[in-house]
């Protein structure tokens, strides 16, 4: 997607590239909001966020690897702990205070979002149609999440990358949009090919099940707020069991819209973190 590259950053963490948007308070202040984008969008899926909140909040909204600008990342480097170490660092680095900062993610960025929560300690999450790594797996015995995520098992297959996809990306691109309920004319259906450097996160994700079952993680102690588009095609509506399971501290809402519900429903979308954010 092309935007102003005025606000665009970039640096090393990890010794990698590591490419974000950032935008100061307009009067100085150190609340800052973390926005983690999903597959397949890049940092700009936030721009409705963004433009709502930079003039009172610090914003980071980085880029996953490849999504920005193609480079070598390894297939490593996609694992649930490398990003959290990665994403750790970069929080560091920036000198945010993590008790001033909150967390809100997207579908993929749920995961990551998740454990830095838990490893931070930060101060609040905000999960808009997506789920911590955990409470996926919780849902290995729901054949109807099975069915409706079964792209995962074709995205294992290494020769389904963003060098085989591209010459497709504008048709596949358009085809999840349409499925996931982003308007037409949205400015996401711009993106390039480089948003399907994002899909070895799935490879790496479930490659680090058998870890996660073993750990036993108890549920997330911080305030946890899911915001969820009824009509979301790629996952079903989690049950009130079943965030009681993942979550101590929870509050869920529901709105019209489907799976990017904070690009179609924009408005009442930020209106609800803008109360939270408040609280």
């Amino acid at each position: 997607m092309t935007e102003n590259n005025k606000d665009l950053k970039w640096g090393n963490v990890n010794e990698l590239p590591f490419y974000w948007i950032e935008h100061k308070a307009i009067t100085e202040k150190k609340e800052t909001i973390l926005f983690l984008h999903g597959f397949p969008d890049d940092a700009y899926a936030w721009s409705h966020q963004i433009e709502h909140f930079q003039d009172n909040y610090n914003i980071l909204a980085p880029f996953m690897w490849g999504t920005y600008k193609p480079f070598s990342y390894k297939a490593k480097h996609y694992s649930l702990s490398f990003l959290t170490e990665t994403y750790s660092k970069f929080i560091k680095e920036q000198e945010v205070e993590t008790d001033c900062l909150t967390i809100v993610a997207h579908d993929l960025g749920g995961p990551l979002a998740c454990e830095l929560a838990r490893y931070l300690k930060v101060k609040k999450l905000i999960l808009i149609n997506s789920l911590s790594l955990t409470q996926f797996i919780g849902r290995f015995k729901d054949i109807e999440q099975w069915l409706r995520s079964s792209y995962m098992f074709l995205f294992q297959n290494p020769l389904i990358n963003k060098t085989t996809l591209s010459p497709f990306s504008s048709k596949l691109l358009n085809k999840s949009y349409d499925i996931g309920g982003l308007a037409p004319d949205d400015i996401m259906r711009k993106n390039s090919s480089n948003v399907f450097s994002g899909i070895e996160q799935y490879r790496q994700f479930l490659r680090e099940v058998p870890k996660y079952l073993l750990k036993k993680l108890p549920p997330h102690e911080v305030s946890t707020h899911i915001l969820w588009g009824k009509s979301d095609p790629f996952l079903t509506l989690p049950t009130n069991q079943e965030l009681c399971e993942h979550y101590k501290r929870f509050e869920f809402h529901k709105f019209s819209g489907s799976h990017w519900v904070h690009r179609s429903h924009a408005i009442e979308i930020n209106k609800y973190i803008e109360e939270v954010l408040s609280e």
